[in-house]
């Protein structure tokens, strides 16, 4: 046995020195895994990003535009079908581009892309309506290059029955 044996390791509040470098270690590295975790999410949610909708409408130009925004492409059979049924107004499809990131985008050339069994990818930009202001939020535009600003939102009405003959062969 020595006879001078070592001494016994400082302690702070009760516990010794390495008791308690370890804990605070384990809080940094702790620390420093919340600070990637959050410089992980904070990549993904800033930038650009872009949210689309497509709905169901029908535009009577200077008159109404009736949208269906439940995600159906069905339209009920009322004052807005039979518009259309009386070849007053238009079935179009309405798009909806919506940016909420923190970062301004731009969309170039909306359009519809189609896939399906047997036939090939594509993408068309058929005829696009305006409506010129006439309704506020809806107000659908005409461009082919279009720069949504931060937490902005684009419409198109887009005329998908003029290119379904080219779909259908």
């Amino acid at each position: 046995m020595d006879p001078n044996p070592a001494p016994a390791s400082p302690e702070i509040l009760g516990l010794s020195v390495v008791a308690l470098s370890l804990i605070i270690s384990l809080l940094s590295f702790a620390a420093a895994l919340g600070a990637l975790a959050w410089q992980l999410a904070k990549h993904f949610l800033d930038g650009g990003r872009v949210r689309l909708y497509l709905n169901t409408a029908i535009w009577e130009p200077e008159v109404m535009l009736a949208t269906n925004r439940s995600g159906r492409l069905l339209l009920k059979d009322d004052q807005a079908a039979q518009a259309v049924i009386r070849g007053r107004a238009l079935e179009v499809a309405q798009l909806v581009v919506e940016n909420p990131g923190r970062t301004p985008v731009t969309v170039y050339s909306p359009g519809l892309a189609f896939s399906g069994h047997g036939k090939r990818k594509h993408s068309v930009v058929p005829r696009m309506f305006g409506t010129d202001g006439a309704f506020g939020p809806d107000d659908a535009l005409t461009d082919k290059v279009v720069r949504i600003e931060p937490y902005g939102r684009v419409t198109f009405l887009l005329d998908f029955w003029t290119i379904m003959c080219d779909l259908l062969r």
